[in-house]
Parts: structure tokens; C-alpha cells; sequence
């Protein structure tokens, strides 16, 4: 496995596991990077976190919701609360 899908599936793990403590949690990217991710802020870019995020999207893991003001939070999915954890 190279570093840089490592790094994106240690993301995805991180954030699963946010909001199997937190299943009402949504937040931005950046927020997700600044609270979530929190121990490890300096590690992780902006852009890898918005990869990683895109994937779960896209994964069904994890739902996109349009905010007032333009901006997109994430959370939950409800099709998935029961098991969030990725299977490596």
C-alpha cells in the first residue's frame, strides 16, 4: 500500500470513528481537519483531508449537506450508522 492511500484510509478511519462517538456530528473540511483530526492537525493538508472525505462520499459512509452559505458539512449517513469502521 503506498503512504499517500495509507494516509487517506488512516483519515477515513479517524473520521468513521469521530462519528461512531459522535453520530450527530457534521461539520466542513475544515472543521473536520481542525476538531476531528485534532492530534494529528499538522500531519494531514487540507486537500488530503477533501480526498479522503470525497471517497467516503462517495463510498456512501458519510453524506454531503449544502450549508446558507454556499460552504459543505458532512456527517453521518444514516444507510450506515450501524458500522462505520472501514474494513482494510
Amino acid at each position: 500500500m503506498s503512504l499517500q492511500k495509507f494516509m487517506l484510509t488512516e483519515i477515513q478511519s479517524e473520521v468513521l470513528g469521530y462519528l461512531e462517538d459522535h453520530p450527530h456530528a457534521f461539520d466542513t473540511v475544515d472543521g473536520i481537519r481542525q476538531w476531528w483530526l485534532l492530534r494529528r492537525l499538522a500531519q494531514y493538508s487540507t486537500d488530503r483531508v477533501q480526498t479522503a472525505i470525497d471517497q467516503l462520499v462517495e463510498t456512501g459512509f458519510i453524506e454531503t449537506r449544502l450549508l446558507d452559505d454556499g460552504r459543505c458539512a458532512y456527517c453521518c449517513c444514516t444507510d450506515h450508522n450501524s458500522n462505520y469502521r472501514l474494513h482494510a
